[in-house]
């Protein structure tokens, strides 16, 4: 996911943290694997936990829903 928004969207930042062998943030809570939260320009600190299906067009969605700045995010791979 994060290769394909790297061309499309290059403000879009992904993070991957090994909650095994680091601890997450206080505001992110990890509960199993693999959790995925969003946290929009300037509400890093109030992130939103995704709970849909692992389907590429379904986390798209999730983040245009909850984007401070909107973007395009095609679908297809």
């Amino acid at each position: 996911m994060a290769t394909k928004f790297k061309t499309e969207e290059p403000n879009l930042v992904f993070v991957k943290i090994d909650a095994t062998a680091n601890d997450a943030p206080k505001n992110y809570e990890v509960q199993g694997f693999p959790t995925i939260y969003f946290a929009p320009v300037g509400k890093k600190e109030h992130p939103i936990k995704y709970e849909g299906d692992r389907k590429l067009d379904d986390l798209t969605e999730f983040m245009k829903k909850h984007a401070v700045v909107s973007f395009q995010g095609k679908t297809e791979l």
